[in-house]
């Protein structure tokens, strides 16, 4: 069901519930391993042939909650979930041990996604410090994992007097980096 506006192009797609609970989209294609979502409300554009859609609280893929930007998420015209950008990471779903925020993400199935973002680590002496992880990715056993390089000019700090630079990794089933 749904309703067509002349002047955008678009095709507003339309439930028979109210609920959100009910709006769920599924994935068909094999290779996404039915990766689903919910959303409130869905556009499909009839010129660029993808579908916008809003009111998506988060997705789950892997081991891992990712929450869309203003919860917004496109559907490409080949099925693929168009790359999220300042996107929020939690893992693991249950523990949400670790949070990395201003984030990229591609999600390419239920159990595999890459991107990066920003981890916020301890404060030193009230400064604020964060772990730029440029390569965020599922392990072999659906765990998120990340690594990045802290360089000296960031002046980044373990305490107060201990100084870091160097490669630093996480892993969403281990509670410390």
């Amino acid at each position: 069901k749904g309703s067509y506006r002349r002047l955008d192009k678009q095709l507003k797609l339309e439930t028979t519930s109210s609920y959100l609970k009910d709006n769920i989209f599924v994935s068909v294609d094999p290779k996404q391993d039915s990766l689903n979502f919910k959303a409130q409300n869905a556009v499909f554009d009839l010129e660029s042939e993808d579908v916008l859609i809003d009111g998506v609280p988060h997705i789950f893929v892997a081991d891992a909650m990712i929450t869309p930007q203003e919860q917004k998420v496109t559907l490409e015209n080949n099925g693929l979930i168009k790359p999220l950008e300042s996107a929020v990471i939690e893992a693991d779903q249950e523990t949400k041990m670790h949070r990395i925020y201003d984030a990229t993400a591609s999600i390419y199935s239920r159990h595999e996604y890459e991107g990066g973002g920003k981890y916020d680590y301890i404060e030193v002496n009230g400064k604020e410090q964060y772990i730029d992880f440029a390569n965020i990715k599922v392990n072999s056993d659906t765990t998120t994992i990340a690594s990045g390089i802290i360089q000296e000019a960031q002046g980044f700090y373990l305490t107060e007097r201990i100084f870091f630079r160097g490669n630093t990794q996480m892993d969403a089933a281990e509670k410390f980096l």
